[in-house]
């Protein structure tokens, strides 16, 4: 429920399914491919950052009007803990979602995202780390069928 990004259904549980439990049986399948305790940490934590992520809100930035934004205050510690995790400062991570560069021939030009433009970035980013991290556990997973390498 605390999670922008999982309440949007307003279907916050489901009867007779025991989350923790289900959570445990992901950790056991994880240790059972011979996954690392170290790449079950760093999957979880990726999953967290997209969370936090998720969270994260934008307003109208100093000039007032929407030709800019900047993180909403209510999103501080969402803001906090996403740059944590994904081993950023605070002030890097809120320049990548409320900016972007464009290159014009030789020039590159900072150009200033809109609150929606943002919203959007932040959501393309999260879909993309959400995408690689799924399509590297996907990898993994068949390499463990298949008799491969341990997973590191």
């Amino acid at each position: 429920k605390d999670y922008q990004y999982l309440n949007t259904s307003g279907c916050i549980e489901i009867e007779g399914v025991d989350d923790a439990k289900e959570f445990n049986d992901v950790l056991d399948a994880m240790k059972t491919l011979n996954f690392s305790e170290e790449t079950m940490t760093n999957l979880l934590t990726a999953i967290a950052a997209i969370l936090h992520l998720g969270n994260i809100e934008f307003i109208n930035g100093d000039t007032g009007d929407d030709s800019s934004s900047k993180i909403a205050p209510s999103s501080n510690t969402a803001l906090m803990v996403a740059s944590k995790l994904l081993g950023l400062t605070k002030e890097d991570l809120t320049f990548a979602l409320t900016c972007r560069n464009m290159a014009t021939g030789t020039e590159i030009i900072l150009v200033k995202l809109s609150p929606a433009q943002a919203k959007d970035n932040r959501d393309s980013l999260t879909k993309m780390i959400y995408s690689n991290l799924f399509d590297w556990t996907i990898k993994q997973v068949n390499k463990s069928l298949i008799g491969g390498d341990p997973l590191v």
